[in-house]
């Protein structure tokens, strides 16, 4: 027992994951498994209780990994990491990179990510509602269907694509120059990054809130819903 707690401890400090105190010494085990995995380890083994005790055996193949409310820190590298439908509910991602990783489907929910790293990111169809992205660099980032209501965009968006992600209630402080926001619903958020070259065509901007008159001055707002209800030629 007392063998297996250390092989816990060191497979968790290596990639540097933060249990939080009341998961079980079973759920300690499926992590040890589910980090393995996103670190490509496919050989690395898994600590499971059985009978009160702990066995270690190859890990298995798995589909989804959970990692809800844990606190990834910034020595981790995740980068070019294929993490399709992870599950990081208000986790703690600040400073983590994550260049080029596939979050496609992810959950995100309630995230704090200032910070991170996640240029060329996939997160498209992901969960990021009420998450806090606070000078994260998503350059380029593939964030086509994103559900960002409530979020604080704060970070660097240049090139990247929002085409239909949902905005509703969120603020956008960040630079957006040249992404694609056609047909996203911003409607009842508040802008007050820098759009320059940005393309709004048919995005919906119903109640929303300009943080100055021409800030959408150099966007492409062909067919857009504007704050007062009218559409944009």
């Amino acid at each position: 027992m007392r063998k297996s707690t250390r092989k816990v401890g060191v497979l968790i400090a290596f990639l540097a994951i933060s249990i939080p105190a009341n998961v079980s010494a079973a759920k300690v085990g499926e992590q040890c498994t589910a980090l393995g995995q996103v670190r490509g380890l496919q050989t690395e083994f898994v600590c499971t209780d059985v009978g009160g005790d702990f066995q270690w055996r190859p890990a298995p193949a798995i589909k989804t990994v959970i990692f809800n409310g844990y606190k990834i820190t910034a020595r981790v590298r995740l980068n070019g990491a294929k993490l399709v439908g992870v599950k990081l509910v208000g986790a703690n991602l600040s400073r983590v990179k994550l260049v080029k990783a596939d979050l496609s489907r992810a959950n995100l929910a309630g995230a704090f990510m200032p910070n991170a790293n996640m240029e060329n990111i996939n997160l498209s169809g992901a969960n990021m509602s009420n998450t806090n992205m606070n000078m994260a660099n998503l350059v380029g980032a593939n964030m086509a269907g994103v559900n960002l209501t409530g979020a604080f965009v704060g970070g660097f968006l240049m090139r990247a694509n929002l085409s239909g992600a949902n905005l509703t209630g969120a603020r956008l402080g960040g630079a957006f120059d040249g992404a694609n926001l056609s047909g996203a619903n911003l409607s009842g958020a508040r802008l007050d990054g820098m759009f320059g070259g940005a393309n709004l065509s048919g995005a919906n901007l119903t109640g929303a809130t300009l943080a100055y008159p021409s800030l959408l001055s150099r966007a492409n707002l062909t067919g857009a819903t504007m704050p007062d209800g009218t559409i944009h030629p």
